[in-house]
C-alpha cells in the first residue's frame, strides 16, 4: 500500500507544480505592452509609429500572438512577427512569397522576411514616397542584402554592388531624382507580376529559355548585335503574341525574324526562340542526342588517348632498345593529321567559349575587347577547314596507299 501512496503523492505534487507554474504565465492585452516596451528604434514611441501606418488601428497581439502572456512564453519554433505574424491577414502575399532568388521559405536563415522590405510598426504603403517599397526607396532596401558582399559570396550571386552599378545607370539617375515611374528593382526582377516572386536568373521562365538560345548565349557573352528582348517584342509598345498586330504573332514572325535576316523562310521563322511546350529548349529528342554527344565524346577522346599512350609505349620501347623506326607517314598525312587536330580543339575552345563565355579558358582567348566577334570568325574558319580535311581524308582513304 506504501508504494501506489507514494506514487498518488508524487502525482499530486507534480500537477500542483505544474499548476503553479501555469499560474505564472497572467494573460495580458494589448493595453499593457507600452508599460515595458516604450519607444521604437526610430526613437518614437510604437503607438505613434502604428498610428501613421497602414496598420493604424491593430493591436499589438494582432502581430505578436505570441507574446500574450507575460513572461512571456518560450515557444518550441522561433515565432517571427514580422513572418509569421502577417501572415495572419496576408494570406496571398504569403501564398506567393515561397522563395526570394535561391532561398526557399524555411530552408534559408537570410531569406528577407517581409518586415525586412516593408518595415515593422512604421510600414507605408507602396505610393507613400518614404515608404521602403516605393519605387525611387527600392534600390536602398534592396541594397540591405544585395550590396553585402558577405551574402552575395555565400548565395554565389555573380554581380557584385548591383545597386551601385544601377544607380549610374539612366534608370538609377531618374530614380534619385524622384521619378517614380522609372524602372526599379522589381520592374525587372519580380516575376508573374508580383513583387513577392522574385525568382534567381536559373529558374524556370522566358528568360532562362532565351538565355539557352543562340540568341542568348550571344547576348550573354557581350554581342551588341544580336538579337535580344525588345529586338523581337518591341520596346515601348509590347503585346501578347496573340494580337494579330504583335510583332511576335505567328503570321508576322517573318518580317520580325527579317530584320536580322533577310528572305528568311516562314518555316525557319516560326521556330521556337523559348522552347516547346512549356519545357524551354529541352525535348525528349534534344536530351536524346545530348546523352549520345556526351557517350560520343568520352568514347572517342578515350580511345584517342588510349591509343596514344600505347603507340607511345611502343615508341619508347623500340627507341630503348635502339630498334630502327619506320617512317609511318608521309608530309602530306601529317599535315592531314595536324588539321584534323588542330582544327577539332580549336573548333572546342571557340564553341564553348560562347556556352561557357566566363570561363577560364574562355577569357583567356577571348576576354580582350572585341575577343567575341574575333571567336566567331575563327570557329567559322576552322569549321571549314576541319570539314574540308574530312572531305581530304575520306578520299585519300580510296586510295591505293589509304586502302593498306
Amino acid at each position: 500500500m506504501l508504494i501506489p501512496a507514494a506514487v498518488a503523492v508524487c502525482i499530486l505534487i507534480g500537477a500542483g507544480l505544474a499548476g503553479a507554474q501555469e499560474e505564472e504565465y497572467e494573460p495580458i492585452d494589448s493595453s499593457v505592452c507600452a508599460d515595458c516596451h516604450e519607444a521604437s528604434r526610430h526613437g518614437s514611441a510604437f503607438s505613434d509609429d502604428i498610428t501613421h501606418s497602414v496598420h493604424d488601428g491593430l493591436d499589438c497581439l494582432d502581430c505578436h500572438v505570441d507574446r500574450d502572456t507575460v513572461p512571456h512564453r518560450e515557444l518550441e519554433e522561433t515565432f517571427y512577427p514580422g513572418c509569421q505574424g502577417c501572415r495572419t491577414c496576408h494570406e496571398d502575399a504569403s501564398e506567393t512569397y515561397q522563395a526570394h532568388g535561391r532561398a526557399r521559405l524555411g530552408s534559408c536563415e537570410d531569406m528577407p522576411q517581409c518586415s525586412d522590405c516593408h518595415g515593422d510598426h512604421d510600414i507605408l504603403p507602396s505610393t507613400a514616397k518614404r515608404s521602403s517599397v516605393h519605387p525611387t526607396n527600392l534600390p536602398e532596401t534592396c541594397g540591405r542584402c544585395h550590396e553585402n558582399l558577405d551574402i552575395t559570396t555565400k548565395y554565389d550571386i555573380l554581380i557584385d554592388h548591383p545597386i551601385q552599378i544601377y544607380a549610374r545607370s539612366v534608370h538609377g539617375k531618374a530614380t534619385r531624382g524622384g521619378i517614380y515611374v522609372a524602372a526599379s528593382c522589381n520592374d525587372c526582377h519580380s516575376s508573374g507580376g508580383s513583387a513577392h516572386k522574385i525568382l534567381s536568373p536559373g529558374s524556370p521562365g522566358r528568360l532562362t529559355t532565351f538565355i539557352d538560345s543562340y540568341h542568348g548565349l550571344k547576348s550573354k557573352a557581350g554581342d551588341t548585335h544580336v538579337a535580344n528582348c525588345a529586338s523581337c517584342h518591341g520596346v515601348h509598345r509590347i503585346l501578347p503574341a496573340s494580337d494579330p498586330t504583335s510583332t511576335v504573332n505567328p503570321a508576322n514572325l517573318k518580317h520580325t525574324c527579317g530584320e536580322c535576316h533577310p528572305n528568311i523562310s516562314e518555316g525557319m521563322a516560326s521556330t521556337p526562340i523559348h522552347g516547346i511546350g512549356g519545357q524551354g529548349l529541352r525535348t525528349p529528342i534534344a536530351d536524346v542526342v545530348e546523352k549520345i554527344y556526351i557517350v560520343a565524346i568520352v568514347v572517342i577522346i578515350g580511345l584517342m588517348v588510349l591509343h596514344w599512350l600505347i603507340d607511345l609505349q611502343r615508341h619508347l620501347r623500340d627507341v630503348l632498345a635502339k630498334r630502327p623506326q619506320v617512317l609511318r607517314m608521309r608530309a602530306d598525312e601529317v599535315v592531314q593529321h595536324a588539321l584534323l587536330a588542330v582544327s577539332f580543339i580549336s573548333l572546342v575552345i571557340s564553341g564553348f567559349a560562347l556556352r561557357y563565355d566566363q570561363g577560364f579558358v574562355s577569357r583567356f582567348f577571348f576576354g580582350w575587347e572585341g575577343g567575341f566577334e574575333v571567336r566567331g570568325t575563327l570557329h567559322r574558319i576552322w569549321a571549314v577547314v576541319f570539314m574540308g580535311t574530312i572531305v581530304w581524308h575520306v578520299l585519300y582513304l580510296f586510295s591505293s596507299r589509304g586502302r593498306r
